[in-house]
């Protein structure tokens, strides 16, 4: 009997103190039924707007500094102190920076996927495109798996918020990226992601502002969210509501695609067809004119440079080149000395 008051008693008290609010995310509920943890969506808390900037440092880390302001007002709810849960993928404690009204909060525990709430999902399409030329690529991204469901992750902590008011909460962290470097491309195309869906949970409508800097003016972006170039570096767009997907951006470094696509068949045609070029020209220069022709022909060693082998051929090159090289050289000398021969005798 004094068991059950008891618990009596702290159910009354959970209820009292009302339920856990979850920021980039919602306030979730216990369903009585099967113990699920659930999104609540009318908490008292309003997300008023949003802020996300990602900074690309060298894609070839596959990192980015993420910040992430939110204004929470709380409009109708008695209980100021608030757990939140910010949801991203691959999330690193020691690379997390929490502040609320500029005062850093250094108490955090970490949740992975499956202590999230079960009501919501990543709502995800069309990924796998190229910002240069915007095909569809053939394969996935490495690290994360675009189609059977993201890795998601976040980080728990507590604010105060009276009601009535209005509050700024930065979040800073590191974003790792998606990355793609099959054979049919020639430079490597990284993708990061943002979930948004999970504010749509808060009361009203947020604003949304996304940015996106990157560290020169040699990057291709595709984005599923509308974004301006505003300047050589700096992309920037907003939204007037909470969308209804999670928002992705793939991008890629220009550097060495001197004939402006990133497909790696047709930039070998194209350095073939300059190649092919060049051999006609040489040879027909050659047969009026030897010298300048022999010079024309010398261009074929900077033409061939500009092919872009697969990791396959590169294996070959790398392991069975110093036996091909061993094998020219050998019947170079056997034709040399032929020649010589031949020229002695006569």
């Amino acid at each position: 009997m004094k068991k059950r008051i008891l618990v009596l008693i702290l159910v009354t008290l959970i209820i009292a103190v009302g339920v856990l609010s979850y920021a980039n995310a919602a306030a979730p509920y216990q369903r009585p039924s099967d113990n699920a943890l659930l999104f609540d969506d009318n908490t008292g808390m309003a997300l008023v707007e949003e802020w996300i900037a990602f900074r690309i440092g060298d894609p070839r880390n596959r990192d980015a500094e993420v910040e992430v302001i939110y204004h929470l007002k709380n409009e109708t709810r008695e209980v100021s102190s608030i757990d939140l849960l910010f949801i991203a993928p691959y999330l690193e404690d020691a690379e997390i920076g929490i502040f609320f009204d500029n005062v850093q909060i250094t108490d955090f525990t970490m949740k992975k996927a499956d202590k999230l709430p079960a009501n919501w999902e990543v709502s995800l399409e069309m990924a796998r495109i190229d910002p240069i030329g915007l095909r569809t690529l053939e394969h996935d991204f490495s690290n994360w798996d675009f189609y059977s469901g993201w890795s998601k992750e976040g980080f728990q902590f507590t604010i105060n918020i009276p009601k009535g008011e209005t509050k700024e909460l930065k979040m800073l962290y590191k974003s790792s990226s998606g990355y793609y470097s099959y054979d049919d491309i020639v430079n490597d195309v990284y993708t990061q992601l943002y979930y948004l869906t999970p504010a749509s949970f808060w009361n009203g409508n947020a604003k949304v502002n996304m940015a996106i800097e990157f560290p020169s003016d040699n990057f291709e972006l595709y984005t599923n969210m509308p974004l301006e170039k505003v300047s050589p570096t700096l992309y920037q767009g907003s939204l007037d509501q909470i969308p209804d997907e999670e928002w992705f951006f793939n991008y890629v470094d220009k550097t060495g695609l001197i004939f402006f696509t990133n497909s790696r068949s047709v930039h070998n045609s194209i350095a073939l067809s300059v190649l092919v070029v060049v051999l006609i020209t040489g040879l027909l220069i050659r047969s009026k004119h030897k010298l300048p022709g022999t010079l024309v022909l010398l261009l074929l060693l900077p033409v061939i440079l500009l092919f872009r082998f697969t990791y396959g051929t590169m294996f070959f090159l790398m392991y069975l080149g110093p036996i091909v090289a061993g094998i020219a050289i050998f019947f170079f000398f056997v034709g040399y000395m032929i020649k010589r021969n031949h020229q002695q005798k006569s």
